[in-house]
């Protein structure tokens, strides 16, 4: 239960939590906001950033957390190296990117197997692209219950098997 309002950068584009290897990871019961001026020094370029290219991890939950006003992507999580990392598990966030974010995701995975996304709630005021993007992911389990805003639900890149999806709310 933390209020994350300022992060590690070296670029001037924040990020609230980065991670580069570990197993087990669960965060969980966070809210992740801009300080009290949104300004490019402020806003989260990304609110959680996993780059396991140099490490691994075996497990990854990021759950019940609230995103807002970033300018990037609320969670990004990916693994350049060519190995595929197993179980993923993103549920229960609320995502509310800045106004005018219009290049963001809620969401974006690259390289996991068993990945189960079961969100809630996706809320932007107008948005080019979908809430999600996944590349080169195995075995994904999406549930969708409310999306808001988006250009879509999810959007595929690379080669991606066994990807089942259900909807019980589109706005």
């Amino acid at each position: 239960d933390n209020h994350i309002n300022s992060g590690y950068s070296t670029t001037g584009n924040p990020i609230g939590i980065f991670l580069r290897g570990g197993g087990g990871i669960d965060i969980s019961h966070n809210k992740f906001n801009a300080d009290s001026t949104l300004t490019p020094s402020t806003q989260f370029l990304n609110c959680i950033y996993g780059d396991f290219s140099q490490g691994t991890t075996s497990e990854v939950k990021v759950t019940n957390n609230s995103f807002d006003n970033y300018k990037g992507i609320g969670v990004k999580m990916g693994n350049n190296s060519g190995t595929k990392m197993p179980i993923l598990q993103s549920s229960g966030n609320h995502y509310a990117p800045v106004a005018g974010s219009s290049s963001s995701y809620a969401l974006e995975i690259d390289s996991f197997y068993n990945v189960t996304i079961n969100e809630e709630i996706g809320q932007t005021p107008t948005n080019a692209n979908p809430m999600i993007r996944i590349k080169d992911c195995d075995s994904v389990k999406i549930c969708i219950i409310s999306q808001y805003g988006y250009a879509g639900r999810y959007r595929i890149d690379g080669t991606c098997l066994n990807v089942q999806e259900v909807v019980t709310n589109n706005y």
